[in-house]
């Protein structure tokens, strides 16, 4: 006690100096991550981060975006950080683990400077950015019977009458219909359009009536869906779809082959026999008839193909598919019959589309109540 008592004056001294010391190292090194480190609660957040860091750099290197909507850049994180856009990023668990990481970056209009950014992270064991088709395939068991996820050949298909396959885009319901082997995800929207829009209504020569022509790229329904991709708003006030909606559709080759009405055989060879590129059409037959869980569905054109089938539900279905039979009729779906159908005659449409294999899963379990929402 007398020795504390003695050199009182000594130990304050020097709980002072120790108390400084500890500030500057903590002001140091708050200074140092502020520069040369990103921290964050989250790696979502590092995720904002390095998006917001790629939007800067390419504001002021154009030269990084890409020219068309067809074509896709990818900037990496160690480019960013060289040139003092972010700190460099390490996993929240262990600060020792330095993660590696890009941003994709895709343009959705060809008529204006509107761009996707895509960031993604690998943090070690502890972190990697996911995308939804990414996150369907390793999380939604593979099944062989009843309702849920299917893998044939090279896609992974949704079946059953209530398969866990629905999506939010901008708050807009769609429904999961497969996805391919580059994690392209096809998809049709829930709701059909509220007015009726014609294939075709010009002169056909051939029965010399004004019944239109079947040949789809010079088609009014071409026009229709155009008219229906580039415009926000249609009569009566109906919203299609909404520009954010509108920005995660990519370019995909719809297949609009042509077949009879009773030909019987589920096949994708010949649908696609021709293809146009475009980012919205209609569904396939397959996709209809390869939805059924019912044994009796062997065939198109049979009743069991309406059993156990997510896609019954719907009206009346515009197909992409032309009539083999005759120049002036398309094919349609009507409780799962192929019927053909003149082209001067309205109908509403369930839009299809593609969605891009960069889209990054935010949360969800595919369930009506609980859909997918990408980031």
């Amino acid at each position: 006690m007398n020795w504390i008592r003695d050199n009182i004056l000594k130990v304050g001294i020097i709980l002072g100096v120790l108390i400084i010391i500890i500030i500057v190292v903590s002001i140091m090194s708050g200074s140092s991550s502020g520069s040369n480190v990103e921290s964050a609660s989250g790696y979502e957040e590092l995720e904002n981060k390095l998006q917001a860091a790629a939007i800067r750099f390419v504001n002021a290197n154009s030269n990084y975006l890409p020219e068309n909507t067809k074509e896709s850049t990818n900037l990496n994180l160690e480019t960013l950080v060289k040139n003092g856009y972010i700190g460099q990023i390490y996993a929240i668990e262990d600060s020792n683990v330095k993660c590696t990481g890009k941003v994709t970056i895709y343009r959705t209009s060809n008529n204006s400077d509107s761009y996707k950014v895509y960031p993604f992270l690998l943090c070690g064991k502890y972190h990697k950015t996911e995308t939804l088709a990414e996150h369907i395939i390793e999380n939604e068991k593979i099944v062989t019977s009843d309702d849920g996820l299917y893998k044939e050949g090279d896609y992974y298909r949704f079946k059953g009458e209530y398969p866990k396959n629905y999506v939010l885009l901008d708050g807009q319901e769609y429904r999961i219909i497969s996805i391919d082997s580059d994690n392209i995800i096809k998809l049709i929207k829930s709701e059909s359009t509220k007015s009726k829009y014609i294939w075709d209504d010009r002169y056909n020569s051939d029965v010399q009536k004004y019944v239109g022509i079947n040949t789809y790229t010079k088609s009014r329904m071409k026009d229709n869906l155009n008219f229906l991709y580039s415009n926000t708003k249609i009569e009566d006030g109906e919203v299609l779809f909404t520009e954010e909606e509108k920005s995660y559709f990519v370019f995909y080759d719809f297949c609009n082959g042509s077949f009879p009405q009773d030909y019987d055989e589920i096949s994708i060879s010949t649908e696609c026999s021709s293809t146009v590129n475009q980012k919205i059409g209609f569904i396939n037959a397959s996709d209809f008839y390869l939805a059924s869980v019912d044994s009796g569905c062997s065939k198109m054109n049979k009743n069991e193909c309406n059993n156990y089938n997510y896609l019954a539900a719907l009206d009346e279905i515009v197909l992409m598919n032309l009539s083999s039979r005759n120049s002036y009729q398309y094919l349609s779906l009507v409780d799962g019959i192929i019927y053909r159908t003149d082209a001067n005659k309205g109908k509403k449409l369930y839009i299809a589309t593609h969605i891009g294999k960069d889209n990054i899963y935010k949360s969800g379990d595919g369930t009506k109540n609980n859909p997918y929402v990408i980031r």
